[in-house]
């Protein structure tokens, strides 16, 4: 008998330093709004007292509607959901307090707090206040997960390169207005026949192939065989030329290659073969 007893608070002490391990690595927990077993949000003040019950034991929490932090918006596998469960019966209130990560699985879970008082608010107090008593037993303190930090540091990049990405078509947006503007001021530089197309500076005679990809086109040059990569854009017959400060544009039928060239925009017509 004594070996289990034994054995039962080795079990306890071992587990309990696990969840302890796994909790440190969290660095916020959010609280919902309203409890499923309440009638409406924050009944009795019950989701405002989960939050100060946390925040008492270290944790850094934050309301399901409050602004959060931009590092947990990124990645919300760095919080801990809070979330109360109600185990009450006909004589008496009963709450238990679980933590999910974000893969909904349970990474917390207190002891079941109770209280016998008749009034609901009093009891639901009580026996809320007992289960977090499991949260002092924790000594929490946050210690950043390295797996964390660089699934952070990943998602933040990917963001600056969507963010730089669209600024980088709204430039070529804007140059190909610019473009636009300066051919119906010039005089005529492209002339268009029938099923021609004649320049007041002649262009050497080459034929371009495009060859369609998963990402956008492959361009082949038919006299160099260098070969550039076109990526769509949200506009219509406009795209834009990796590593170059180039888009490809259609005006009229014809292709126009515009790029910025020591400040000063560049235009050509070219040959595409789609």
């Amino acid at each position: 008998m004594k070996k289990l007893v034994a054995f039962t608070f080795l079990f306890l002490a071992l587990f309990s330093g696990y969840a302890q391990h796994n909790l440190n690595n969290y660095k916020y927990v959010i609280v919902p709004d309203r409890y499923e077993f309440l009638n409406t949000p924050n009944e009795f003040r019950l989701n405002e007292l989960t939050k100060f019950l946390f925040e008492k034991y270290n944790f850094l929490t934050y309301m399901e509607s409050d602004i959060l932090p931009e590092d947990v918006k990124s990645n919300r596998c760095l919080a801990l959901s809070a979330k109360v469960i109600d185990r009450s019966s006909m004589f008496k209130t009963s709450l238990i307090i679980v933590l999910e990560n974000c893969k909904k699985d349970i990474e917390f879970s207190s002891h079941e707090g109770t209280s016998r008082d008749k009034l609901r608010d009093v009891a639901f107090n009580k026996a809320l206040r007992a289960a977090s008593q499991s949260l002092a037993a924790l000594n929490y303190s946050y210690r950043p997960d390295e797996n964390q930090i660089k699934l952070v540091s990943e998602s933040t990049k990917i963001k600056e390169e969507i963010k730089a990405l669209k600024q980088e078509i709204t430039s070529l947006k804007d140059a190909k207005e610019v473009t636009e503007s300066r051919s119906n001021e010039s005089s005529n530089t492209v002339k268009r026949t029938k099923d021609t197309v004649t320049l007041t500076t002649p262009l050497k005679e080459t034929v371009f192939k495009a060859t369609k990809t998963s990402r956008g086109y492959e361009v082949s040059n038919s006299v160099t065989n260098e070969v550039v990569l076109l990526f769509p854009t949200d506009l219509k017959d406009v795209f834009m030329v990796k590593d170059k400060n180039a888009i490809l544009y259609k005006k009229d039928g014809v292709w126009i290659y515009a790029s910025l060239n020591n400040s000063e925009m560049v235009s050509k017509v070219m040959d595409i073969q789609f």
